[in-house]
């Protein structure tokens, strides 16, 4: 109960906010949870049924984004608000109610109108939709690999700070043969990360294609994040940007995010995969990431975190490359030596994958 109570004072102030109302400097706020009525006039009141609560000088808040709000739920850590509408699930942050994401039946919702929506107290959330249907929606493998761990290894899974970088090079056009491969070789990267309690914010995942299926059910995981706008997140920004093939500074900017999360317990897990040379990585057609500015990159990573770092280099002349960015505290793992790598473009197999599989990649 006490939760209960917890999670409703923390969405009063939220949920007045989805009230269609201009600003009002100082107003009377009558509440009830139950069949509410609105009245506006030299006051605004707010009433209902059962039960009241009172809010003086409020500072409101117009969200002329929402559609017909027939849901709320706060997540435990309040960090997100889940709005259910008669047209589909609001993903909102929970300190300022801004939009992040809109799930629908594009996204494997069973129907548009959410009635009721629950948290799971395992990071998920149960949805109930108009046509009767109930559906989950779940985030994180922590839980799940809490069940077969001791309290102790459970609690560094729950807690521990950890994160991972993806990098999906090449282009998506037609000339690149090998994008197909790359594509599906770095959702798996993503899929076994999930798998170890990476959660989605612990992982970082730059491609060319602003979606991707990670989990085989053929919908957008909303799991790319950068250099284009999300496919999921289009409806939720003014200004999207379009797909393009990536760039230095889309690396930089990867490395930027690591940093955010500062003091890590396991080393940043990196990851590249498309072609390589004996001096250079091949970010798209006729843009490459040097391996003199890459080493710059890992550098400036370790002397502002002090973190370890483990790099994966899945590409052609890999050896070549590995000699040349070297460092302390780091570990790099090279698909082959001065050579040519191998991709089975069939089976969509590669170095990564195979290591992967084994358990040799990943702690």
């Amino acid at each position: 109960m006490k939760k209960i109570q917890r999670l409703r004072n923390r969405l009063l102030p939220i949920l007045f906010g989805f009230l269609s109302v201009s600003a009002v400097p100082a107003a009377d706020l009558t509440f009830s949870p139950q069949n509410p009525q609105v009245e506006i006039g030299g006051k605004i009141t707010v009433s209902g049924t059962s039960g009241a609560v009172t809010c003086e000088n409020a500072v409101w808040k117009v969200f002329s984004d929402r559609n017909n709000v027939t849901a709320l739920v706060l997540s435990e850590e309040e960090e997100t608000l889940w709005v259910g509408t008669s047209s589909g699930l609001e993903q909102r942050n929970g300190a300022t109610g801004e939009l992040v994401r809109v799930f629908t039946h594009l996204d494997g919702l069973p129907n548009n109108s959410v009635r009721v929506l629950e948290i799971d107290g395992s990071g998920g959330l149960w949805i109930a939709t108009g046509r009767g249907d109930l559906a989950h929606l779940s985030f994180s493998q922590k839980n799940t690999l809490c069940s077969d761990l001791s309290d102790e290894q459970c609690q560094n899974i729950l807690t521990s700070k950890r994160a991972a970088i993806i990098i999906a090079g090449g282009s998506t056009d037609d000339s690149n043969t090998l994008w197909d491969s790359t594509a599906a070789i770095s959702n798996y990267i993503y899929k076994m990360l999930n798998k170890r309690g990476f959660d989605n914010n612990e992982i970082y995942y730059l491609s060319p294609q602003s979606y991707a299926d990670f989990n085989g059910d053929k919908l957008d995981d909303c799991i790319v994040d950068a250099p284009a706008t999300p496919r999921c997140r289009l409806t939720t920004v003014e200004n999207p940007i379009a797909e393009r093939s990536l760039n230095v500074d889309d690396v930089r900017q990867a490395f930027a995010y690591a940093k955010t999360k500062g003091q890590l317990e396991q080393p940043l897990y990196v990851f590249f995969t498309n072609h390589g040379g004996t001096d250079r990585f091949q970010l798209s057609k006729d843009i490459y990431l040097y391996v003199d500015e890459f080493k710059s990159i890992l550098d400036d990573y370790k002397n502002e975190t002090g973190n370890e770092l483990a790099l994966v280099i899945d590409a052609s002349y890999s050896g070549a490359l590995l000699q040349k960015l070297v460092g302390p505290n780091r570990a790099i793992i090279s698909s082959t030596g001065e050579g040519l790598a191998y991709f089975d473009r069939t089976n969509k197999q590669g170095f990564s994958r195979f290591g992967l599989d084994k358990g040799y990649l990943i702690v």
